[in-house]
């Protein structure tokens, strides 16, 4: 069933049906939604962290998570089984309270075209197996506490 959202419906968790112009909350429970092929997936005032059941949405495409009160390790955010998602191809967990070191296993992320942890607490370096994301074209690191060489 087509609902006509619109993105930035789905990234206020709420879907909207066309034929009757009313709004449908998003079930709080996301591992029900795992039958669903959703390609986008935006989800507000989530606090502390992210409800583990994102990763059994495999059709995922798109995940927004930005500008959240997300106050963990960006670790515990962005586990490896979410990473592993093959299709997810934007990532944007910026504008959070995000800490800790970014993590190796982005680079499973191998489908990502675009990763965004700007406007966080990141610290430590870079790992260097982000550069094997061969699709990465866009990639956001500002405002982080984040310490290297600059890779242009």
């Amino acid at each position: 069933m087509d609902y006509g959202s619109s993105e930035e419906d789905v990234q206020n968790g709420e879907f909207r049906n066309p034929e009757q112009s009313q709004e449908l909350p998003i079930c709080n429970d996301l591992g029900q939604l795992a039958l669903l092929s959703l390609q986008s997936l935006g989800l507000k005032q989530l606090s502390p962290t992210v409800p583990p059941e994102i990763e059994l949405l495999s059709s995922l495409e798109t995940v927004y998570l930005y500008g959240n009160d997300l106050n963990a390790s960006l670790l515990d955010v962005a586990p490896s089984q979410m990473l592993q998602l093959s299709n997810l191809a934007v990532l944007r967990l910026d504008s959070n309270y995000l800490g800790g070191t970014t993590p190796s296993h982005l680079s499973s992320a191998t489908s990502l075209k675009e990763l965004n942890i700007g406007d966080n607490f990141v610290s430590g370096s870079i790992p260097t197996e982000i550069g094997l994301l061969s699709n990465l074209g866009i990639l956001y690191l500002y405002q982080n506490d984040l310490n290297g060489t600059r890779i242009v």
